[in-house]
């Protein structure tokens, strides 16, 4: 996609784009480095245009090649490769700056506290913009599962990119998260393209499986309760924009964006559309 086709204003937009495992990923622990090409490509351009780019990815526990490991063991493992991977194909070929964080419920908490808040990932998102930095964002795995059951605000990557959205000291635009599907699906597979206040109890009937964290039951279809939650909260109690998108199209956060900045109701993915 050219650059010219896919930015209509010259507002500067901060935008946080979240991939899950599934799409980084065959599932096998072999990471899809075409995949994170593209993506780094399609940042890059949007950085080109001055728009600044958080970036949530999951996939650490999916790229580690050994699953004898502990959970815990698999995302020390593999956190550091996928890491080292954004970095490089960002210098190498994009000759920008990225750097991985990972972050607990604490320190959304803190970011919230008035004495704390100047001074933890408020200053970090806020030097990122200033400095052209892609911050690439996982929850940092507790050390037991239990303590990943408890955690409600980073026991999934879907409330990861939430909770960025929401920082007090960071004026976030726009939400794309990207899934394994052309978007959010009715029960025929059919594509409902916006989401507003007046149809989201209607529609949220499709958002089959999974929990209030986002963890799949055994057996269950791939649940997508907490991304239509979050899509919902965000939308409709903080009056942000923002769009399922089909992960594997290609050029979906590009067009993703397009859309959010134009608000076209039939074009790429789901949009959830503030009144």
């Amino acid at each position: 996609m050219k650059e010219s086709s896919v930015i209509k204003k010259k507002t500067k937009r901060n935008i946080v784009v979240k991939v899950g495992s599934g799409l980084l990923t065959n599932g096998k622990g072999v990471i899809n480095y075409g995949y994170l090409y593209s993506l780094c490509n399609q940042i890059s351009i949007l950085e080109k245009m001055e728009h600044t780019v958080f970036l949530v990815s999951s996939g650490a526990i999916a790229s580690c090649p050994n699953k004898e490991w502990s959970p815990n063991m698999q995302a020390a493992f593999g956190q550091c490769g996928l890491g080292w991977q954004y970095m490089s194909i960002f210098k190498t070929f994009f000759n920008m700056n990225a750097a991985p964080i990972l972050v607990t419920d604490a320190d959304f908490d803190r970011a919230h506290d008035e004495y704390f808040a100047g001074y933890t990932l408020n200053n970090l998102c806020n030097e990122a913009i200033k400095e052209r930095i892609v911050l690439i964002f996982n929850f940092n795995d507790p050390t037991s599962d239990r303590e990943t059951k408890k955690m409600a605000k980073c026991a999934d990557n879907d409330e990861t990119a939430k909770n960025i959205c929401l920082l007090p000291k960071v004026e976030i635009d726009y939400l794309i998260l990207g899934i394994d599907m052309p978007g959010y699906v009715d029960d025929q597979g059919r594509v409902i393209p916006t989401v507003t206040i007046e149809n989201e109890a209607e529609y949220r009937v499709f958002a089959k499986g999974g929990s209030e964290l986002g963890f799949r039951k055994k057996g269950e279809e791939k649940g997508a309760l907490t991304k239509y939650n979050v899509c919902c909260d965000l939308a409709f109690r903080h009056n942000l924009k923002n769009i399922i998108a089909p992960g594997r199209s290609e050029n979906f956060i590009l067009e993703a964006f397009n859309r959010l900045e134009k608000g076209e109701k039939k074009e790429i993915g789901t949009l959830f559309l503030p009144s």
